[in-house]
Formats: C-alpha cells, sequence, structure tokens
C-alpha cells in the first residue's frame, strides 16, 4: 500500500496578444477579415491532492490493483479582452470588448484497477485465464460567474449593445466501466485441441456515464438595475450514456530461431467487435429531449514483425488500425447559444448523423547491430492515415460586422495524412571523439471540406517540418551541439476561387557541456527563433538559458545553479492555420528566474552485504 499528499497553490497573470486572419468568399468575390485580440488574465488556483495505491501479488491469488485519486480544488479568474475586426486590413468594422470573474470550486474522485488470474493457475487449468479491467469516478463542480460584453459595430445596419450576465452553474458527473478479457476462452471451447495455434480471446466492454447540469443565468435589467432570469439559458440537463461492445479477438505468432544467425517474430491479431450505444438526454427544454440508439461493427487489426541478424542489424515494424463510430452530441443537434459569444456562434442540426472514423499506423524501423564497429547507424520510418465518414463541418455565414454563424452539416469525408521519417549516424573519431548527425522529417496534410456563406469551400492544410542537429564529443572534456528546424504551415481555401496563408518558424540551437572535473560541469545554451505569421509580422526571441552541476558525497550528492532566460525574452508563441484561418498567439511567459536544486542518489537501502563464500550481493 502506499500513499501521497499534495498541496499546489499558483497565481498567473497572463497577458496574450492573438492574430487571426480569415479568407472569405462571397458573392463571387474575395475578402480578408483580421481579428486582432488582447487580453489579461489573472487566474489564483489551489488544490488538495489524495492517492492511494493498493496491490496484492500472491503466487496461487489473484494479481489485484487498485488505485483511488481525490482532488479538491478551488480558482477564481479575472479576465478582460478586447478584439477589433478589420477588413483587408484598414476598414475597422467592429469591436468586442469582454470582462469576466468567476469563482469555481470542485471535488473529484477516481477509483480504477484490475483484477488478473495468477500464472501458477493458468499453467495448471488454462480455463482460468481472465483480466478484468475497471474504473470509476465522480465529479462535483460549483461556478458562479458575471460576464459584461459590450458590442460596438461601425457598420450603420448592425446594432451596437451592451449584455451583462450572471451564471450559476452547478454540475454532477458519474462514470464507470468493466473491461473483460477472457483468454481462457479457447481452452473453455476448444479444449485440447490448439486450432490451428490461433488464440483465442473473448472481450466485453461495458460502461455508463450520467452527467447533471442545473444552470441558472440571469441578465441586468438596465431599466430597474435589477437582474432577471435569462429563460432562453436557465435550464436543467441530464444526459446517459449506456455503452456496451462485445467481441472476439483471434491472435496468431510465427517465430524462428537459428543460433548465431538470426531470429524473428510475426504476430498478428485481429479484433471482431460490434458496438451497441443509447444515448438518452432530459431537459427542461423539450426540444432537447431525446433517445437514440446506434450500433456499429468496430473491427481492429494489429500487425507486428521483429527480425535480427546476428552482428548485423535489427528490423522492427507494426501495422494497427480500426474503425470508430461517433453520434453528435446534444450541443452540436440542440445548441443553447449564448450571446455573449460575439464572433462564433453555432447553430446546431438535430438531422446531423453519427460519424465512422477510420485510423490506421505503420511504423518501420532499422538500427545497426554489429559489435566493435566504428560507425552506427538507424533509420525509421512512419506512416498514419485517418478518414471520417459523415464527418461534421461547418457551413459559415459572415455579416458585414466579421461575425460568424457555424451551421453544422455532414460531408462524406474528412480526410488527413501524416509522416515522419528521422534517420541518425554516429562514428568515433578517435577513441577519445566522436561526432553524431540526426535529421528528422515531418509532414502533413489534411483536407475539410464545407461551406462559406452556402458556397462549397475546401480547405486544405499542408505542413512540413525539418530538424537537422550535429554533436561534437570529446569524452570526459565537453560536448558540442547545434541544429536547425525549419517549419512551414500553409492553408488553402478553394471554392470559386484560391487563397493560401502561410505561417513559418525557424529555430537555431545552441549547447555546449564543459565537465571541468569529475564533480563540477558548466552548460550553457541559446536558441534563437524567429516566427513570422500569416500577416507577414515577425517575432523574434534569443532564449539563453546556463547552469552549473556539482557533485559530491562519493557522486552520491548532486547540487545544481540554473538559471533561465538570461536575456528577459521568453514568450510563449503558437501558429497554427485551421480551414479559412491562420492564427498566432503570443503568451507571456516566466522570464529571467533562478533555480537551486538539491538532489541525494543513495545507492542502496537496507541490508548489509553478505559473506563473500555465501555469494551474495546486497540488495539495493
Amino acid at each position: 500500500m502506499s500513499a501521497d499528499y499534495g498541496y499546489l497553490n499558483t497565481l498567473r497573470n497572463v497577458i496574450t496578444n492573438t492574430t487571426n486572419i480569415q479568407n472569405i468568399t462571397q458573392n463571387n468575390s474575395s475578402y480578408k477579415l483580421s481579428n486582432i485580440g488582447e487580453s489579461r488574465g489573472m487566474n489564483n488556483n489551489a488544490s488538495n491532492n489524495v492517492k492511494f495505491m493498493y496491490e496484492n501479488r500472491k503466487q496461487f491469488g489473484n494479481f489485484v490493483n487498485l488505485t483511488a485519486n481525490y482532488t479538491n480544488q478551488f480558482t477564481s479568474s479575472e479576465n478582460e479582452s478586447t478584439t477589433n475586426v478589420f477588413k483587408n486590413d484598414s476598414t475597422a468594422i467592429s469591436t468586442a470588448i469582454n470582462r469576466n470573474r468567476s469563482t469555481t470550486v470542485s471535488d473529484n474522485l477516481n477509483m480504477f484497477g484490475f483484477i488478473r488470474s495468477n500464472d501458477a493457475g493458468q499453467l495448471q487449468d488454462p480455463r482460468k485465464n481472465f483480466m478484468l479491467f475497471f474504473n470509476g469516478g465522480y465529479n462535483n463542480s460549483s461556478s458562479n460567474s458575471n460576464t459584461v460584453s459590450r458590442f460596438l459595430s461601425y457598420i450603420d445596419t448592425i446594432p451596437s449593445d451592451l449584455i451583462d450576465r450572471r451564471y450559476n452553474t452547478l454540475n454532477r458527473n458519474y462514470n464507470a466501466s468493466l473491461t473483460l478479457n477472457y483468454d481462457g476462452f479457447k481452452s473453455l471451447i476448444f479444449g485440447i485441441y490448439n486450432f490451428f495455434n490461433i488464440d483465442v480471446s473473448l472481450a466485453n466492454d461495458i460502461s455508463i456515464s450520467r452527467s447533471e447540469l442545473d444552470s441558472r443565468v440571469a441578465d441586468l435589467d438596465t431599466l430597474n438595475n435589477l437582474y432577471s432570469t435569462n429563460d432562453l439559458l436557465t435550464n436543467n440537463n441530464i444526459l446517459t450514456n449506456f455503452f456496451y461492445k462485445p467481441g472476439l479477438t483471434f491472435r496468431k505468432s510465427i517465430n524462428k530461431s537459428v543460433w548465431e544467425k538470426y531470429n524473428y517474430w510475426f504476430s498478428i491479431g485481429v479484433e471482431l467487435k460490434y458496438q451497441f450505444l443509447n444515448q438518452k438526454n432530459e431537459s427542461s427544454f423539450l426540444f432537447r429531449n431525446i433517445d437514440r440508439n446506434f450500433t456499429a461493427f468496430t473491427p481492429n487489426l494489429n500487425m507486428n514483425f521483429s527480425y535480427n541478424k546476428n552482428n548485423a542489424y535489427r528490423i522492427n515494424s507494426y501495422l494497427w488500425a480500426n474503425m470508430q463510430q461517433t453520434p453528435a452530441s446534444i450541443d452540436q443537434l440542440y445548441p443553447l447559444v449564448d450571446s455573449t459569444n460575439r464572433y462564433n456562434i453555432i447553430a446546431g442540426n438535430p438531422n446531423l448523423k453519427a460519424s465512422t472514423n477510420t485510423y490506421s499506423n505503420w511504423n518501420f524501423d532499422i538500427s545497426r547491430a554489429k559489435m566493435n564497429t566504428k560507425s552506427n547507424y538507424s533509420a525509421s520510418i512512419g506512416i498514419n492515415y485517418n478518414n471520417t465518414a459523415n464527418a461534421v463541418s461547418d457551413n459559415l455565414v459572415y455579416d458585414s460586422s466579421g461575425r460568424s454563424i457555424r451551421y453544422l452539416i455532414n460531408v462524406d469525408n474528412q480526410r488527413a495524412v501524416s509522416g515522419n521519417f528521422s534517420t541518425r549516424f554516429s562514428t568515433n573519431l578517435t577513441k577519445l571523439s566522436n561526432l553524431n548527425f540526426s535529421y528528422r522529417l515531418n509532414l502533413s496534410t489534411n483536407e475539410r471540406p464545407g461551406f462559406i456563406n452556402s458556397v462549397s469551400s475546401t480547405s486544405t492544410n499542408n505542413s512540413i517540418s525539418n530538424n537537422l542537429s550535429a554533436t561534437y564529443s570529446l569524452i570526459d572534456k565537453f560536448n558540442i551541439t547545434i541544429g536547425e528546424t525549419i517549419a512551414t504551415n500553409r492553408s488553402e481555401q478553394r471554392s470559386s476561387s484560391r487563397i493560401s496563408s502561410v505561417i513559418r518558424n525557424y529555430t537555431t540551437s545552441g549547447n555546449i557541456n564543459y565537465f571541468i572535473t569529475k564533480e563540477l560541469t558548466l552548460n550553457t545554451s541559446l536558441n534563437y527563433q524567429n516566427n513570422i505569421a500569416a500577416n507577414g509580422n515577425s517575432v523574434k526571441v534569443n532564449i539563453w538559458n546556463a547552469n552549473a552541476v556539482y557533485r559530491f558525497m562519493q557522486q552520491k550528492a548532486e547540487l545544481k545553479l540554473s538559471a533561465f532566460d538570461l536575456l528577459r525574452q521568453n514568450k510563449n508563441i503558437t501558429n497554427f492555420v485551421r480551414e479559412n484561418a491562420a492564427t498566432t498567439t503570443i503568451t507571456n511567459g516566466l522570464q529571467q528566474y533562478f533555480m537551486v536544486t538539491f538532489s541525494y542518489y543513495p545507492r542502496k537501502f537496507g541490508g548489509v552485504t553478505a559473506p563473500a563464500h555465501r555469494h551474495r550481493v546486497a540488495p539495493l
């Protein structure tokens, strides 16, 4: 048994600048919307966490594991934000100003574990081979918040307004799940027959979740200066999901080994599962009351291959593919629209169909496995493919002030393909020095069909990243590493015309370790980052870190002094593209701070070395 207790208190002052550029096609013409946002937020979070773990292992008893985790958390926050929208970079068309204050208290309890049949029992009777996983949890949260939202339109036909809204929300969530894998199913059905050496397992997954929401919303009546109930948002809602997935798993393995020549292992597994889902929503709004059932065949395939040629090379490869069905959520079918969300309003669609996702992943790697060689190499390649049939997409409709309404629709397919390639080469220059090179390439592309202002529009996002580094090491003296990363994200929107936007990121890095003595090590690193947004604006940052490490007490104790961001330039920069928009977000980060760390590494615990003639070793 083990138990842990932790207390955490954080206070964050966050300043964020966001630039969002959207390409719009309307009435056979195109224009650009630029959303320039600034926000400041103060967040205070305090939490208590208790964790308990119990394990019981016996040779002739089942293996039991149980873990429980409880967290109590209090959060308060204050946020202010301003968003200005420009058409074609020059014409100001609207401004939104929001202020929000909130407090939240939550309790979260989660329990999970498993029971597994013991090894001795499996050998005596394979029919006793099973594994049972279980999980359960409860979450209760209560929050109070106030939002003041002012919208200013510079277009005569769009009125400006002010909303002062209070929220009082109570949310309770329950969940429980069981997974039973019965590997003794083959022995139970076929007895002593080996069924072509194919392992057969019975699988059952069952889970239930329940979410209870009590939301009270009130708006300020400026005539009498009182808050009155907002009947469009005040509601009670209970969502219950019951999930059951039975199935059979077939697995066959083949292996062969020739002494001092080669060995290989191949395994293929097929899971034949069927998914049953019942979704029931009970709401104080009658139009949100639904009771739906879904069924789908959800197979899974996995293949593994390993080959080792003695004193030459190793090869490993695996392939994994599965299928999953996901129904539309209640908030996609019948959303409750909050008008304080000024620029992105979701309009539901009760006719949305369930989406079917097919995912596959293939990896292959090869490495040299030759002893007493001067040079070594390794290489790997990976490919991911994801296709969603009946995917939920958008028909984005914009008004003249830059606001958009997302009308959700089903499209035939959404596709995403990604791949990576990496290689590493190292060689010994002398007995005391070596040189290492590494290169990694990442590629991805995804296609998302949809509509903009009711005109068919397909968005394609492509990204490519190249990373190259070289390291020179002089053993027991120093090592130096230099590297370069170049990443590009391109978004192209195809409708009546083609519009594209590009985001680029460049990073040059250097790192030096100098071993003055066996006890004292100095390190310094410098990263130069240049982030170029879709509008051409460039943000350049130099991050310089340094530390000194001193080990003593026969290398058991370590004292480390670290200095971070000595030039005070640290910023958190995020660039991404999606659909018809490219977004750059810059958030303040912790700048120039110092840390002192003491660590102790005991080499052995308890026990005393036994006499040498008994050939025992002290426990570690």
